[in-house]
């Protein structure tokens, strides 16, 4: 059961506490959508009907509904959908990736914001194909690494935490958005991924300005923590290592404690987008989601991962992925 799933789940803290996303990340799909031709059709592009699948509280949902006609917001946790931000174009439905309850070539854009790592993705793949008008369009997109603006020395303790320090307590598919989507790929002809901070594009998913509070309300809602606190239960002596991240960024920038809940920073997050066209192109036989050859030494990464008899070198610390022999 995903983490996501718990009644006891803080879902009223998810949808207060995460990141969003720009309008600009939007329009560059919508773009995307209309000017990019299918790899084996001419059919236009539409906006009549959009699915967000992982949709958590909707905050991609809502910003589809500006657009499409008809939006349905589906994802398999209650708590979730119950505290969804609502809509008059807006259906939320319970349900998973393996499951899109819409009928065959009705849908003419499918997104799944930082949820796809979680996916049955051959299950997934097979539902979009079948869902998708001709020339319809997937739009992926996630993020991992929080980082603060103009503070580049800082990111080697961000890493450790988020790597290193979280990293026995990620749940199973943790290391596909570690590696920012690059793995496994995506079966369909026409492909293209765009990774953040990028050169000459702004940041998609908003650089905050948060507190420091803030940020330790965004880790209230990682899915590691929940494990975390449920481990603690049963393991006495457990801590979080949030907290001592926490007082060590706050000695770094300066803050006194009477500005922990004042006092904004920029924080951002390292991102990825992945556009993809709906075609006829075949989904591979192997095991997307066999992740068994993946090997953590004690939560620390680089780790090892055997897909479809290719072995994958995952260095997430880096941001780097290469095949070898």
């Amino acid at each position: 059961m995903s983490t996501y799933q718990h009644k006891d789940f803080p879902s009223h803290l998810y949808s207060r506490h995460r990141p969003t996303y720009s309008d600009d990340l939007f329009d560059l799909i919508y773009a995307w959508h209309v000017k990019t031709p299918g790899a084996r059709t001419t059919t236009p592009a539409a906006f009549e009907t959009a699915v967000d699948v992982g949709c958590g509280t909707g905050q991609a949902t809502v910003a589809l509904s500006g657009k499409f006609g008809k939006v349905y917001g589906l994802d398999f946790s209650e708590a979730q959908i119950s505290n969804a931000v609502k809509g008059d174009n807006i259906e939320y439905r319970v349900g998973s990736s393996s499951h899109i309850p819409l009928p065959d070539k009705s849908v003419d854009l499918i997104t799944a914001a930082e949820c796809y790592h979680y996916f049955e993705k051959k299950e997934f793949f097979k539902e979009c194909k079948r869902v998708l008008k001709p020339n319809g369009t997937i739009a992926i997109w996630g993020y991992a690494e929080p980082y603060v603006s103009g503070r580049p020395d800082l990111q080697p303790e961000f890493k450790r935490l988020f790597f290193e320090q979280m990293g026995p307590y990620w749940p199973r598919g943790f290391e596909i958005i570690a590696n920012y989507y690059r793995y496994p790929p995506l079966p369909f002809g026409k492909v293209e991924r765009l990774d953040w901070p990028h050169k000459t594009l702004p940041d998609y998913v908003r650089v905050h300005h948060w507190t420091l509070q803030d940020y330790k309300n965004l880790m209230s809602t990682w899915s590691g923590t929940k494990f975390l606190a449920d481990l603690a239960q049963s393991t006495p002596g457990i801590a979080h290592p949030g907290d001592e991240h926490i007082a060590w960024l706050q000695k770094e920038l300066g803050i006194p404690d009477a500005e922990f809940a004042s006092k904004d920073i920029e924080l951002g997050f390292y991102h990825c987008l992945i556009l993809a066209k709906n075609d006829d192109s075949p989904i591979p036989e192997e095991p997307y989601d066999d992740l068994s050859g993946v090997k953590v030494l004690k939560g620390r990464w680089p780790g090892m991962v055997s897909l479809g008899g290719t072995r994958w070198w995952v260095d997430a610390p880096e941001i780097n992925v290469g095949k070898f022999l």
